[in-house]
C-alpha cells in the first residue's frame, strides 16, 4: 500500500530532531513506511520514518515513529469529538515524565514506556517516538497469549505506573485532568464509541446463538439482555469513587500494546507499554480485569490468578512506600474488592479480544462463564480472609 508522505517535511523533520536534542545538524533525506500492519491500529495512523541529516561533517541517520490522528474525516473528528490526541499528549508529555522522575529518585531507573520526543499539531496532529525496535524490542503472538514470565514482568510495570500516578495525583491533581473520563462516560457529548460497545455485545450474542451445540444454551440468557445492559454497567466501572485508591490506567493494556525484549532471544529482559489514547484515573481493578482477562495464556490464567494479585500488590505498595505516599495504602483484600467492583470490565474486554484478537483456543462462552466463576472465587478468597 502506497504511503502519501508528502506532509512531512523537512522543517518538520528538523523540528522533530531538534525536539530530540539533536542540535547542529542538516537534514539531507528521509524515508517513510508504515510502522502497523493493516488492520492493527484503529485509531491512529503508524509511520516509521529514517531520518538522514548531516552534522559536524558525518552523516548519520535516525529513525522515530510517528503517531498521526486519521486523515479519514469521520474518524478523525470521532478522535477529535472525544480528545483521544490531547488525552496521549498530557500523557506522555506530563504525566509520564513526572512518574519518571519520581521513580528515578527512589534509584529505580525503569522506563515504562516509549520516549516520546515530539508532539505537534503542525501540520497534522501527532506523537513522535523513539523507534524501540532499535533496541532489541518486539511484538509477541497476540493469538497465543502472555506465559507467566511475561505477566508478571507487564504486572510490575503496571504496578509502578499506578504507584507513581497515585503520587503525582497527590502533589498536582491538575496535571491529571486530562485522563479523569473515562471511555465510556455518561456525557452527552462523548457518546462515539458506545455504539461499538454495544455492536460487539451483539456479536457475541448472534455468535453463541449460532452453535449448535445445546451445553452453550444455559448461558444464553446471561448475554442476551448483554446488549442492553453494557453501558450502563459500563458506566458504573468508569465512574470513580474517589473515596477508594485512585490510579492512572493505561486502559487497553493487551499483547498489541506491549513490546518485549529477550536477552540473546532466550532471557526475557523487559517489557514497555505504549498508547495510552484511553488512559483514565480511576479503581486499579479497570487495568487488572483488563489485562488478565484480554492477554493472559487460559492455563496460566486460572492457575496464577490469585498470585498475580498478590503480585501486583506487593510492587505497588513497595514503591508506594519508597515514594513516602501519604495517603492510605491499599490493602491486599481491597485490591481485590476492586476487580471484583470493576468486574463487568473483564467481560467486555473478553468479548471484545474474542473478535478482534483471538488469544485463545477457548471461544467467547467459555471466557464469560468463566468470569462468573472468577466472581465466586474472589468471594470466597474474601470470606476466608475475613474468616482469619
Amino acid at each position: 500500500m502506497a504511503i502519501n508522505g508528502n506532509w512531512i517535511t523537512t522543517d518538520l523533520l528538523e523540528r522533530i530532531l531538534l525536539g530530540a536534542n539533536e542540535c547542529r545538524f542538516k537534514v539531507v533525506g528521509h524515508k517513510v513506511e508504515a510502522a502497523t500492519k493493516k488492520g492493527d491500529n484503529y485509531a491512529s495512523e503508524m509511520y516509521r520514518v529514517v531520518i538522514e541529516y548531516e552534522m559536524d561533517g558525518k552523516r548519520q541517520k535516525s529513525t522515530k515513529i510517528m503517531k498521526v490522528i486519521p486523515s479519514g474525516d469521520i474518524q478523525r473528528k470521532i478522535m477529535e469529538k472525544n480528545n483521544i490526541f490531547p488525552r496521549e499528549i498530557a500523557v506522555y508529555r506530563d504525566i509520564l515524565p513526572r512518574i519518571s522522575k519520581l521513580l528515578q529518585s527512589i534509584g529505580d531507573p525503569v522506563q515504562i514506556s516509549p520516549a516520546c520526543t515530539y508532539t505537534t499539531d503542525d501540520p497534522k496532529t501527532m506523537l513522535v517516538f523513539e523507534d524501540i525496535k532499535e533496541r532489541g524490542y518486539q511484538m509477541v503472538d497476540r493469538r497465543i497469549g502472555l506465559d507467566l514470565e511475561q505477566t508478571k514482568l507487564v504486572l510490575r510495570k503496571l504496578a509502578k505506573l499506578h504507584a507513581g500516578s497515585a503520587v503525582v495525583y497527590q502533589e498536582d491533581p491538575e496535571v491529571l485532568e486530562p485522563v479523569m473520563e473515562g471511555a465510556i462516560t455518561t456525557n452527552p457529548h462523548r457518546q462515539d464509541f458506545l455504539v461499538f460497545y454495544k455492536m460487539c455485545a451483539r456479536q457475541v450474542v448472534k455468535l453463541v446463538e449460532s452453535w449448535s451445540d445445546p451445553s452453550y444454551s444455559a448461558i444464553l440468557h446471561k448475554i442476551r439482555n448483554l446488549p442492553n445492559t453494557t453501558i450502563a454497567k459500563g458506566c458504573q466501572v468508569y465512574t470513580r469513587d474517589d473515596a477508594v485508591f485512585n490510579v492512572l490506567n493505561h486502559d487497553d493494556v493487551w499483547t498489541s500494546n506491549l513490546m518485549f525484549r529477550y536477552e540473546d532471544k532466550v532471557t526475557l529482559n523487559d517489557v514497555l507499554l505504549f498508547d495510552y489514547q484511553l488512559a483514565y484515573f480511576g479503581s486499579p481493578g479497570v487495568d487488572l480485569n483488563y489485562f488478565l482477562n484480554g492477554s493472559v495464556q487460559d492455563d496460566i490464567r486460572e492457575k496464577h490468578w490469585l498470585e498475580f494479585i498478590r503480585y501486583y500488590h506487593t510492587i505497588l505498595t513497595e514503591t508506594l512506600r519508597k515514594l513516602r505516599y501519604s495517603g492510605n495504602i491499599p490493602t491486599l483484600q481491597d485490591i481485590h474488592v476492586e476487580v471484583i467492583r470493576t468486574g463487568f470490565h473483564s467481560k467486555y474486554i473478553t468479548n471484545l479480544t474474542g473478535f478482534n484478537c483471538p488469544i485463545i483456543v477457548n471461544v467467547i462462552a467459555v471466557y464469560i462463564c468463566s468470569t462468573w466463576h472468577l466472581m465466586r472465587g474472589y468471594v470466597m478468597y474474601i470470606r476466608r480472609f475475613n474468616a482469619r
